[in-house]
């Protein structure tokens, strides 16, 4: 199956992105998406993955049918999974080596310098738990859960598209206490990348990547007025954006726009 590189390219943008905004500082933080739109690099590569998922099941699933879909995306999640805890230990070890050399860092919490020095098997196991989700990683996170319930999830939301988005919306609007009960490392209890909130953006892209055959010849049939509305949204995300830094009376006008 032939890979969209563009969709590529923006995903790992947005991984760098995420990077790069958890840093306390750095030149490259000034070319983040959070500098030029009024949503983050987060929200880009949550949408931009349902909508890969959506438009990757239809292919697979119409050449060699659904359970070879949920096959291979459950397969994917484990190797996000995976991924993550290979990196929440690499993250660990780079950090601790950097202390031993009388490096001191705040990009990376130094707990898990200590945890990994006097505990290793337990770092493990929090990781693999996803009881901890490393600062520069935490996004993948997210991506592991969205992953592995998308067997579920997606054909769900095929056959019943509108009841599926009702039910996503009913489970985002009760995000916060869901995901503060879930066990986690954090003092505020639950995941930083709430997944109850996020897997309404998550389905929402999974369905413009499945149903896009469906809404795409629409919306073709009216090219300017498409791009005189992205090139609305565009500018007014830039001006919203450039006015929250330049002062409190830029930013009183940033919100009087936003609301």
């Amino acid at each position: 199956m032939n890979r969209i590189g563009a969709l590529d390219m923006l995903r790992g943008y947005a991984l760098v992105c995420i990077m790069l905004d958890h840093m306390p500082v750095g030149v490259l933080r000034r070319f983040t998406l959070v500098n030029f739109a009024v949503f983050d690099a987060a929200e880009l590569f949550v949408l931009l993955s349902g909508f890969l998922v959506g438009m990757v099941w239809i292919k697979v699933e119409a050449r060699q049918g659904r359970l070879v879909a949920q096959w291979r995306f459950f397969r994917r999640a484990v190797q996000v999974w995976l991924a993550l805890i290979a990196g929440g230990v690499l993250l660990a070890l780079l950090s601790r080596a950097l202390f031993a050399m009388g490096l001191h860092h705040t990009a990376v919490w130094s707990q898990y310098a200590v945890w990994i020095g006097e505990n290793p098997l337990g770092y493990l196991g929090t990781l693999a738990l996803l009881w901890l989700q490393p600062n520069l990683m935490d996004v993948l996170a997210l991506y592991v859960i969205l992953l592995a319930l998308a067997p579920v999830t997606v054909p769900l939301l095929l056959r019943w598209p509108w009841r599926f988005m009702a039910g996503a919306v009913a489970l985002w609007a009760v995000a916060v206490p869901l995901n503060a009960a879930l066990p986690n490392h954090r003092v505020e209890g639950g995941l930083l990348f709430n997944p109850f909130g996020w897997q309404l953006l998550f389905h929402a892209g999974v369905a413009m990547g499945a149903f896009r055959s469906r809404f795409m010849p629409v919306l073709m049939r009216h090219p300017w007025a498409m791009t005189a509305v992205c090139a609305a949204v565009v500018l007014y995300s830039l001006g919203m954006a450039q006015l929250w830094r330049y002062g409190p009376e830029a930013k009183q006008l940033a919100d009087a726009m936003w609301h």
